[in-house]
């Protein structure tokens, strides 16, 4: 299995469905920005004004599990390719093999 997987589509498309079936099926973490929105209690509660610490959060936690070496599935909308190049960006992490660096994925 690849270190990471991106899942990207419009809100309610089944990302998030989709995620979570190969996370239980794979072992790897399933995260999304939406998740920073949980409170202790399983509560989603979006604060649209928190929505970037949102996506820094998710970022943040897909590089620690790579740093890790374990395999990371994000769902988020991604409608940009911009949103991506951050996750593209952490490949050092996620391909063992350098001649499968996607280069100018995105550029």
């Amino acid at each position: 299995m690849q270190n990471l997987t991106l899942i990207r589509g419009l809100p309610g498309s089944g990302k998030s469905t989709v995620a979570a079936g190969m996370s239980e099926s794979s072992g790897a973490i399933h995260l999304e920005s939406d998740m920073y929105f949980i409170n202790d209690e399983g509560e989603y509660i979006f604060d649209p004004e928190k929505l970037e610490d949102a996506h820094h959060w998710c970022l943040e936690q897909t590089r620690k599990y790579l740093r890790m070496g374990i395999p990371v599935i994000v769902s988020n909308t991604f409608t940009r390719c911009w949103e991506m190049q951050k996750y593209v960006d952490l490949e050092p992490y996620c391909v063992s093999d350098p001649r499968l660096k996607p280069e100018g994925l995105f550029s």
